[in-house]
């Protein structure tokens, strides 16, 4: 049973960059198990499990949800054909990274030799359709408030320049990763450090637009329940999209509630 392949979890946790509470968290919800578990207590993994890792970690930078992943891997039987169709995935998402990658970089070539910028050039590899859908759906669920703020962003963000625009994707991940971490110090959504990330995230939100209380708590609500924003929350941590959540709606009632 201990084979010499055999992990133990702070072994895996090493390896993988993947923190220990997280791997006992998909071990209690049955998307890692544990192969077998030391008389100390301490969770062991095989090699099966250890290539399973890494296909839950593939699947997550593709932007599956945790529970989307465990269906995956609930139906696929040979390990080698299910990584070769992740690879297929990774390669077609690598395709359109490099296509926002060469944007980025003509509009950077441009800027510094102060060319003249084409509007059509900046936007080139986004999925400006998805866009109007992300709006569309929270028009829905919102109503006219939900397009009044969507048209003060856009009125707000015409003035944005170029690397202002750019650095709003590593802004939103800043925040996560912040948050995320202290999440895995064991904070609690009111303490003094996480309100303090909060502030500096309803500070850039109202760059965007000005949240009141109830719109503030309602973006915590559409982090966890909307598709995507908790694909990439989960690919972060599993449970920061509830932290997150959680520590908007004390900000919403302390700080934005007269």
């Amino acid at each position: 049973m201990n084979a010499a392949s055999d992990r133990s979890i702070g072994e895996l946790a090493r390896s993988s960059r993947v923190s220990a509470r997280t791997l006992r968290h998909y071990d209690t919800i049955g998307l890692l198990p544990a192969t077998w578990t030391q008389p100390s207590g301490e969770r062991m993994y095989d090699t099966a499990a250890q290539l399973r890792l890494q296909r839950i970690l593939v699947l997550r930078e593709l932007g599956l949800p945790l529970d989307e992943i465990g269906r995956v891997l609930a139906i696929e039987v040979d390990p080698l054909v299910a990584l070769r169709q992740h690879r297929t995935r990774v390669a077609e998402e690598r395709e359109r990274l490099a296509a926002i990658l060469t944007t980025i970089d003509t509009t950077i070539a441009t800027l510094e030799g102060g060319g003249d910028l084409v509007p059509d050039d900046l936007y080139a590899g986004f999925d400006a359709q998805q866009q109007e859908l992300y709006e569309g759906e929270l028009v829905e669920r919102y109503g006219a408030d939900a397009a009044t703020h969507l048209a003060e962003s856009k009125r707000r963000m015409a003035t944005w320049t170029t690397a202002e625009r750019a650095a709003i994707p590593e802004t939103f991940a800043a925040f996560e990763r912040r948050l995320a971490d202290l999440l895995e110090a064991g904070a609690q959504p009111s303490d003094i450090d996480v309100q303090a990330v909060i502030s500096d995230h309803y500070g850039y939100i109202c760059r965007f637009w000005t949240p009141d209380a109830a719109s503030y708590a309602g973006l915590g609500d559409l982090y966890v329940d909307h598709v995507d924003f908790r694909r990439r929350k989960d690919a972060v941590h599993p449970e920061l999209a509830e932290f997150e959540r959680a520590a908007m709606r004390v900000y919403a009632v302390t700080r934005l509630t007269s």
